[in-house]
């Protein structure tokens, strides 16, 4: 009786796939707003530039403070956008000048279909650099920190510093590896696949593994509203399949910065550090402070700990 069962079971598997794809496709089309009502993800003033690849880029300034301007680069996921970075941009203002970008494909530049690489990533934020004026503090989280080192060996007389918070490419793991693009961009269940991938439990889950304490809700919020825009599912799609990460990061885009450089790391879910502490014993102008008690958002966490160790690394790069 059991093996008839799962006889039946197995023959109506497919069926039951298809009719299982097709209610998600259904849903997605017909129930999800793609197009919600978003509102800036920092305070500052949002200006817009380009990305050096025909498309624009949406920058937010605070320039009321004095000093050597810092420039935030926000991480890379489903949901990402300069809003990650509002700990740190709110306790500038007033201080230092202040910039945060959102990278090609997030929050509130453009998302057009189109390759998201490395290369684009990066030459938006040495586009950013150039708005900028000046030599700038780059801060960078996560992903967006291989944009950050990028962007600092191509122009390295626009950045004066460089600041990693949780980076990737320092892990035993080798970056690179993902779903397969053709799969996950396939145009008949791309949307369906993001919009799970992006759902408010989604992402609330995504972040709880990030917070060390609760998770912020106008975050989930905002990562919510922003993961449902025009377009918003290219360049996660492109991060998914592994295509915005470096292989051999660690030789090929860190080895060779030589601006003065930090990085802020403890505990992260979806990285590790295993081979920072050797590159940073041997490696002249890093450092490396542990933020403890932080799960890869130390500013979220631990602001005043996090904003402390940029400062006196920014005043030590200053005086040189």
């Amino acid at each position: 009786m059991l093996g008839k069962a799962a006889w039946k079971l197995t023959k109506n598997l497919p069926r039951m796939a298809a009719f299982g794809a097709g209610a998600g496709i259904a849903w997605s089309a017909l129930a999800v707003d793609h197009a919600m009502p978003l509102g800036p993800a920092l305070p500052g003033i949002r200006v817009t530039t380009t990305d050096g690849m025909g498309g624009s880029v949406a920058l937010y300034s605070d320039e009321s403070g004095q000093g050597t301007p810092v420039l935030l680069v926000h991480s890379v996921n489903a949901a990402a956008s300069s809003y990650e970075m509002r700990p740190i941009f709110s306790r500038l203002q007033g201080e230092r000048p202040v910039w945060a970008i959102d990278l090609p494909g997030f929050g509130s530049s453009d998302r057009t279909e189109r390759a998201y690489t490395p290369e684009l990533m990066s030459g938006a934020v040495v586009r950013a650099l150039e708005r900028v004026e000046v030599p700038a503090h780059v801060v960078a989280l996560s992903l967006g920190a291989e944009f950050a080192a990028r962007a600092a060996l191509d122009r390295p007389d626009l950045v004066a510093s460089l600041s990693l918070i949780s980076p990737t490419g320092f892990g035993a793991r080798l970056s690179g590896s993902g779903l397969p693009e053709n799969v996950l961009g396939f145009p008949l269940w791309s949307q369906a696949v993001f919009d799970l991938i992006a759902s408010r439990r989604s992402i609330r889950f995504f972040l709880s593994r990030s917070f060390a304490g609760p998770v912020d809700e106008m975050m989930v919020d905002h990562a919510y509203r922003t993961a449902h825009q025009p377009g918003a599912r290219h360049a996660p799609l492109a991060f998914l399949s592994g295509r915005l990460f470096t292989s051999d990061a660690i030789p090929r885009i860190y080895a060779p910065v030589t601006v003065p450089t930090m990085v802020l790391y403890d505990r992260d879910a979806f990285t590790d550090f295993a081979r920072l502490p050797e590159f940073i014993a041997d490696r002249s102008g890093w450092s490396a402070t542990r933020i403890a008690g932080s799960n890869g958002l130390c500013h979220w966490d631990h602001p005043t700990a996090t904003v402390n160790a940029l400062v006196g690394h920014w005043h030590e790069a200053e005086a040189r």
